[in-house]
């Protein structure tokens, strides 16, 4: 019995490995940015994005150099208020989905309008929600 039950414990062991293997089923970190420049400064965002097996799991906005908002922007707690809710919206995405989002932008590369399916966007914050979308599909075309 002892000698049957420890193969079958072996057996079940290489049978996840090869799975997870297999089906890449770790999840993998993707940092990406989306930035312009204008007049006023250098705009941005710096996003790290958690996917496993094609579906977005977290995104997490980190550090960088960029302007994400100015203090006089009148829409600043707005966006601030909603920001972490639009991240969630994320999750449970695919990348296939993620990336058909369209952000059509200005020439300096302001974003101007969005078409993101059912994605929470940021209402009277076009540019930053724009801007969050950008730099999660330059994480995503590395997946």
């Amino acid at each position: 019995m002892k000698k049957i039950r420890k193969t079958f414990t072996v057996g079940a062991a290489v049978a996840c490995m090869l799975c997870l293997a297999g089906c890449g089923g770790g999840k993998t970190s993707y940092t990406g940015d989306y930035h312009y420049e204008t007049e006023y400064g250098v705009y941005g965002v710096k996003v790290e994005v958690e996917v496993m097996n094609g579906i977005v799991k977290d995104v997490d906005i980190i550090s960088s150099g960029y302007q994400e908002v100015t203090d006089i922007w009148e829409g600043k707690e707005n966006y601030l208020r909603n920001r972490e809710s639009m991240l969630e919206s994320f999750e449970g995405k695919s990348v296939a989905e993620i990336l058909s989002y369209i952000v059509s932008t200005e020439t300096d590369g302001t974003p101007a309008q969005i078409s993101a399916g059912s994605l929470k966007v940021v209402t009277g914050a076009t540019q930053c929600s724009g801007r969050l979308i950008l730099a999660v599909q330059d994480a995503l075309k590395k997946v």
